[in-house]
């Protein structure tokens, strides 16, 4: 069997809080120790030739329940961490070919971070090797919502008979107004919750689920080796039974247990 190099992976960055609140420190230091695993991991990824790297910053919920403060300090995080990518770490940008592109609504981001994101994403835009989406303002069911009334929209512009579009037709338009169209393959979540909190849904369909007790600040390049040799063994046709189950891959790499399926799996489950 050949091996196979995901595509795209996707992370949910979670676990700074607690993280820096199990060792004493402020919410800020577990975010800006976050940032800093975030951009070993993210490498890492790009050095196995992953192709899309998605990272789930601030979601829309978040923007209406957590404190203005909260915020503050996690805008103020994203905002570094783009100005470090132009000011120091910009080699490496160039080097990875690194296109940056903001995913979500960029009205609920405050001035000064939105600004930052947008100087990275004019900087890096005439790359194309690699891509790194930062969602932050950013609700898979909103994302959803949002093409679909553009889709709409454009529909309405034009003289297709939208009544007799096939199904499958509809969903390949939708897809080409989503804010990040590729399917993810591996969508990793450290922080101990299995659940995908509204992140990426319409691409998520047939992703891989890796979910780590471990906070993100803990997250290493040996994690990013892990999921990828893990996805690259194991024979996943779409919608169709796959051959290795995770405790004889797991067995065989002599590697601890970890909670990894597709989300399909997990539905079934729950019915």
């Amino acid at each position: 069997m050949n091996a196979k190099i995901p595509f795209h992976i996707a992370l949910i960055a979670d676990g700074n809080r607690r993280w820096a609140r199990n060792i004493g420190v402020t919410d800020q230091v577990g975010h800006m120790a976050g940032s800093i695993a975030l951009s070993e991991v993210l490498f890492r990824a790009y050095d196995w030739d992953v192709h899309v790297f998605s990272v789930y910053g601030l979601s829309t919920e978040n923007i209406k329940e957590r404190s203005r403060k909260e915020l503050d300090g996690v805008e103020t995080v994203f905002s570094d961490f783009a100005n470090e990518l132009i000011l120091h770490e910009y080699k490496k940008v160039e080097k990875y070919g690194i296109k940056v592109n903001w995913a979500g609504d960029r009205s609920l981001v405050r001035p000064y971070a939105g600004r930052c994101l947008e100087e990275l994403e004019k900087a890096t835009k005439d790359y194309y090797k690699h891509e790194l989406n930062l969602c932050i303002g950013y609700g898979g069911q909103d994302e959803v919502a949002r093409a679909f009334l553009r889709m709409v929209k454009d529909l309405g512009k034009s003289n297709i008979d939208v009544l007799n579009l096939s199904s499958e037709t509809v969903r390949n338009l939708l897809s080409l107004y989503l804010d990040i169209p590729t399917p993810v393959d591996i969508l990793i979540r450290p922080g101990g919750d299995n659940r995908i909190s509204n992140f990426l849904l319409w691409q998520s369909s047939y992703a891989e689920l890796c979910f780590q007790e471990k906070y993100l600040p803990d997250l290493t390049e040996s994690d990013i080796d892990y999921a990828i040799t893990r996805y690259s063994i194991t024979e996943r046709p779409v919608g169709g039974e796959r051959k290795k189950t995770e405790k004889k891959i797991l067995t065989d790499l002599g590697l601890p247990g970890l909670l990894f399926g597709t989300l399909s799996d997990i539905l079934k489950g729950r019915r």
